[in-house]
């Protein structure tokens, strides 16, 4: 039965597309445009591949940090190359050696500088920052090289105060099912754990099955506790399930799958058949629907008389940026992204909203290998224009090359069992070197 829901509700979606039949070819035309732009750009994102390093034998962790530099005390001069980057398509120019100046280039191996979008849980908005992201490397290596000290450097060469701290500093590890509850225990609601360590007690769980348990529980309770309508992900707290979640059901035995979804509904203990994220959900926007929103080019939904199109050549996508960045439109255009209403900007359906699936739902999917909580398998997804909702969670395929599980942290405090006071007191070194020591620990254990 949920297999046909599945199939109907992606027909759905593929429906809500203009048809040449119904719709005048130019409009064909401009879909054309904004899909060639997604074919080129975003399409390799669909691969699912996860960060991870070869030669790790079976207990090793891998471990990748990104930081954000403090917003407030360093602004990103914006170019037209910067807004494309920002938007998610990379030009020509800066994929050259130091095409992009000092501010992107971090002087060591272990670090290299990407652009990220600045913006909160409900919107965007053109400015940039530049983010910090290191190579996957074994714990050891945070502790026994330069890996820490580089980092400061390049904090020290942009002259941004040792005190000043980024407080969504992220991690990302990848450990086995079966080392899920230890893992996770520290964040987990107390009548969770309960529930889950009576349930197992009763079943005489696996360990991987145990973890499971927690994993999905941990899912659920965080997206059914999101207290307003945003960019689902921005709930996922203090751990991001970044590991496709159809791929972690199909990998159990066929004996566990079989009850799976009334054991996880007992082990959550929420509703099972309303809505995840009750507030509501909307997606992100790449540079494309940025322009479209932003009323720079005829957009594929709407009345507005505008005349020029979508360019889809990098030197017409370099002079629509500039174009974006300029004094008359900037304003403009943050206005809209800041406006824009809480929803998936695209087709709505035929009835109400687009809303998360319920937990029976995604549960139940799950068993047939789907994530409805992943930009892979989610029908609000393939309706969403940018075609990017759910982002990170559910993004990384499960393979028999890289086992792992893969989760971001995104609250370090919380995910390693830390103070928030003790955490406030360490710089940027004391912060990879802290969470280092723990893995590190959390590995050998």
């Amino acid at each position: 039965m949920w297999r046909s829901i599945l199939v109907s509700l992606a027909a759905v979606a593929c429906a809500m597309r203009p048809k040449a039949a119904e719709e005048p070819s130019f409009l064909e035309g401009r879909y054309e445009r904004f899909d060639q732009l997604y074919r080129q750009y975003f399409k390799h994102y669909e691969k699912g591949t996860p960060r991870s390093m070869p030669g790790l034998q079976p207990h090793e962790i891998p471990l990748q940090f990104e930081f954000e530099l403090p917003k407030r005390m360093y602004v990103l001069n914006m170019t037209p190359e910067l807004l494309l980057l920002r938007g998610g398509i990379t030009p020509s120019s800066a994929l050259q050696a130091g095409g992009l100046g000092a501010t992107f280039t971090s002087g060591s191996p272990y670090w290299y500088i990407e652009v990220d979008g600045l913006g909160s849980k409900h919107h965007q908005v053109i400015q940039a920052l530049p983010e910090a992201n290191s190579v996957v490397v074994r714990p050891q290596t945070v502790l026994h090289s330069s890996f820490a000290r580089d980092l400061v450097k390049y904090f020290d060469k942009l002259h941004v105060p040792h005190a000043v701290h980024k407080t969504s500093f992220q991690f990302t590890v990848g450990v086995s099912l079966a080392r899920m509850k230890p893992l996770l225990s520290a964040a987990m609601p107390h009548a969770t754990r309960t529930r889950i360590h009576k349930l197992c007690r009763s079943l005489q769980c696996s360990d991987s099955y145990e973890g499971m348990l927690h994993l999905g529980s941990m899912v659920l309770g965080q997206a059914a506790g999101c207290a307003s309508c945003g960019f689902p992900k921005r709930c996922q707290s203090p751990w991001l399930l970044r590991t496709h979640f159809g791929d972690l059901v199909r990998s159990l035995p066929e004996k566990e799958r079989g009850n799976l979804t009334d054991d996880m509904l007992h082990a959550w203990g929420g509703d099972p058949d309303a809505p995840l994220y009750p507030q509501g959900i909307m997606d992100y926007l790449h540079f494309p629907e940025m322009a479209e929103v932003g009323g720079m080019v005829r957009a594929r939904r709407g009345t507005e008389n505008i005349s020029r199109e979508m360019p889809v050549e990098e030197d017409g996508l370099l002079q629509l940026a500039s174009d974006m960045l300029s004094h008359e439109n900037r304003e403009q255009i943050d206005n809209r992204l800041r406006g824009r209403r809480c929803e998936v900007n695209g087709e709505q359906p035929t009835t109400g909203t687009w809303m998360a699936p319920s937990a029976r739902q995604w549960l139940q999917a799950a068993s047939l290998g789907q994530d409805l909580m992943s930009d892979h398998d989610s029908p609000t997804s393939k309706a969403s224009l940018s075609r990017t909702l759910w982002r990170s969670m559910g993004q990384w395929r499960l393979s028999a090359e890289e086992p792992r599980i893969f989760l971001e942290c995104r609250a370090p405090s919380k995910c390693l069992g830390k103070s928030d006071a003790k955490w406030a007191h360490l710089g940027y070194e004391g912060m990879l070197l802290e969470t280092a020591r723990a893995i590190h620990r959390f590995e050998h254990a």
